[in-house]
């Protein structure tokens, strides 16, 4: 409570030591006459910014890299999270909040892309094996399958050539025709069965790299199982990297 003789509400809150500062408004307005009634409302007002960060994924490519070694995946460029920063004004009127807005937003950084290798350098190992040590520069998971000229069993039609024009029998391999354009010729060793060579194609199994390891019907083995099996050296000129 004060008294004054001021004309306009400004002068009178002048006098009490109660002035505007910086966002703060009265009721009246401070250029207004004094009101009748003597009351006036001082607001005061101040406003915050606040500056918000939020990470910007990055994306992954798969690149070639003969820095990795074959069949393999590696991380050759880390990938770095961008930084996306927005500013906040927040607005108090004697200490509550009355107003947030988002007033701008920017990205202070861009997320840099991972790079993963596949690898296409061939690795040379070896393998003691029952038929002696073997080199090879591959091994690969597949479901083996076998097949003989009549089936392995009585049958009435029998088919004794391949794709290759190999007649059936060990050491005759059977893949899908994709592998078997891509790696007609090479040579495999399949443990428990021994060296064959992929001469023949064969409808594959949905899902899974797939291949049929031949016998004659009088040495027929039936095979439904999966196993690692081993490309033999020399490696080859042309190497599918990825194998469809």
């Amino acid at each position: 409570d004060t008294q004054s003789a001021a004309l306009t509400v400004g002068e009178a809150l002048a006098e009490a030591n109660l002035s505007l500062q910086g966002l703060d408004y009265s009721t009246p307005a401070e250029d207004a006459p004094l009101p009748a009634d003597g009351q006036i409302r001082v607001v005061r007002v101040r406003e915050e910014t606040t500056l918000t960060q939020k990470p910007l994924p990055f994306e992954s490519k798969y690149i070639q890299s003969d820095q990795v070694e074959l069949d393999k995946t590696e991380v050759v460029t880390p990938g770095e999270f961008g930084v996306e920063v927005t500013l906040t004004r927040t607005r108090y009127e004697d200490d509550q909040e009355t107003t947030r807005s988002e007033e701008v937003t920017w990205v202070a950084k861009l997320p840099q892309t991972q790079e993963i290798g596949r690898g296409t350098q061939p690795v040379v190992r070896s393998l003691d094996t029952p038929e002696g040590t073997i080199e090879y520069w591959r091994a690969v998971t597949v479901y083996v399958t076998s097949y003989a000229p009549c089936g392995g069993y009585t049958t009435t039609t029998c088919y004794y050539g391949t794709s290759s024009g190999l007649p059936v029998g060990h050491g005759v391999i059977g893949v899908t025709r994709a592998w078997y354009n891509l790696m007609a010729g090479q040579r495999l060793y399949v443990p428990g069965y021994g060296t064959g060579v992929i001469a023949d194609i064969g409808g594959g199994v949905a899902g899974k790299y797939w291949i049929d390891v031949g016998y004659t019907d009088d040495n027929y083995i039936p095979w439904y199982h999966t196993v690692t099996v081993y490309f033999l050296t020399p490696v080859p000129d042309n190497i599918p990297w990825i194998l469809p």
